[in-house]
């Protein structure tokens, strides 16, 4: 049990080094965003009402690109670092064994032909399938199905 308890605390720190990058991306992008809003309706504003301002309006134009990019970039970010802790709890469930009903049960790969295939727990609700997949696409679930 020594080596559960170690695994689960390992996952947890992981899930909460995780979170707490997240969290500053998330902070990084709620400064961002209102920004990049703000140049982007004085470069609409000016274009639309004083055009001949060109001084200004090239350099807000030129500074929306990099902006755009970083609020990409930090998005990617963000999205992958939620993907993590995400997955860390998962397992933490397992370690805890509060995982049945999480996750993808392989109930489609469960063959009609075979006579014990249901007493023998492969696939379902509750299922060694279910226990096992971390699977995120359907050729990997195909995978650990065969």
């Amino acid at each position: 049990m020594e080596l559960a308890s170690h695994a689960a605390e390992e996952y947890r720190t992981r899930a909460e080094s995780r979170q707490d990058k997240a969290n500053r991306y998330a902070g990084r992008l709620r400064v961002l965003v209102p920004s990049r809003k703000i140049v982007s309706y004085a470069v609409i504003g000016l274009a639309v009402f004083d055009p001949t301002i060109a001084v200004i309006l090239v350099p807000l134009t030129v500074a929306l690109v990099p902006t755009t990019l970083l609020q990409s970039y930090l998005s990617r970010l963000l999205h992958r670092e939620r993907l993590a802790v995400m997955h860390c709890e998962r397992i933490l469930l397992r370690i805890d064994g509060d995982w049945i009903g999480d996750g993808d049960t392989g109930q489609q790969f469960q063959p009609a032909d075979e006579l014990f295939a249901e007493d023998l727990d492969v696939f379902g609700r509750g299922s060694l399938f279910q226990f096992l997949s971390t699977a995120r696409t359907e050729v990997g679930g195909e995978r650990l199905a065969h």
